[in-house]
C-alpha cells in the first residue's frame, strides 16, 4: 500500500520515535520526495541498469547528485529520479553501493560507488578521495562547503575527524599537492 513521507512523519510522532530509513527500506522503496511503495510495485533490470550505470561512473564513484539521465535507464515501473536512483542503488545494485552519510527526509546526498573499489566508509574514504584533487582549504567550513555543494552531504554537520583529515592529507601529498 503506498503511503507518503508526511505519513511515515505522523507515525513516528505517534510512537514517539524518529524514523528509521534502514527499516523502512527493508519493506518499501522511496520513489520521489514524498511517496513510498511497496517492493513488489518496482521492477528493476538489476543487470542494464547496472550496465548504463557502469558506462557513465568512469571512476571509483560519483556523487548521485552528478547522474543525469535517466532517460537511459531501463523502465522499472516508476520513473527515474534522484530517490529512485538512491534506493536502487542502495538495495538491488550488484555492481555498485551507496556511500552516504544518512538518508534524509527531502535531499539525497552521497555517492553511487562501484563496489570493486577501496571505498568502504563515507567519511574516511570518500570524503578524503573526494577532496583530495581539490584545492579546497583544510577548515571545517570549506570542507563541509564543498562536500554540500557536490552533493556529498545533505547538511553541513558534519563531523571532521582526525582520521579523515590525516588520510586526506596523504593522498594530496601523493598527488604533489598541499
Amino acid at each position: 500500500m503506498p503511503f507518503t513521507y508526511e505519513d511515515l512523519r505522523d507515525l513516528s510522532k505517534d510512537l514517539n520515535t524518529i524514523i528509521y530509513y534502514e527499516s523502512t527500506f527493508d519493506s518499501c522503496i522511496r520513489i520521489n520526495a514524498k511517496d513510498y511503495v511497496s517492493r513488489e510495485s518496482v521492477h528493476f533490470d538489476i543487470e542494464r541498469t547496472d550496465e548504463v550505470l557502469d558506462r557513465f561512473i568512469s571512476g571509483s564513484y560519483i556523487p548521485l547528485k552528478e547522474f543525469h539521465s535517466f532517460d537511459l535507464l531501463p523502465g522499472c515501473g516508476s520513473p527515474w529520479n534522484i530517490f529512485l536512483l538512491e534506493q536502487y542503488v542502495y538495495q538491488f545494485s550488484r555492481s555498485f553501493r551507496l556511500c552516504h552519510a544518512g538518508f534524509s527526509a527531502d535531499i539525497c546526498a552521497g555517492a553511487i560507488v562501484r563496489s570493486s573499489s577501496q571505498i568502504h566508509d563515507f567519511k574516511n574514504d570518500l570524503v578524503p578521495l573526494a577532496l583530495a584533487d581539490t584545492n579546497v582549504p583544510l577548515t571545517k567550513n570549506d570542507i563541509l562547503n564543498y562536500l554540500a555543494e557536490s552533493g556529498l552531504i545533505a547538511r553541513k554537520n558534519m563531523e571532521i575527524t582526525e582520521e579523515m583529515l590525516r588520510k586526506l592529507k596523504a593522498l594530496r601529498a601523493q598527488k604533489g599537492k598541499n
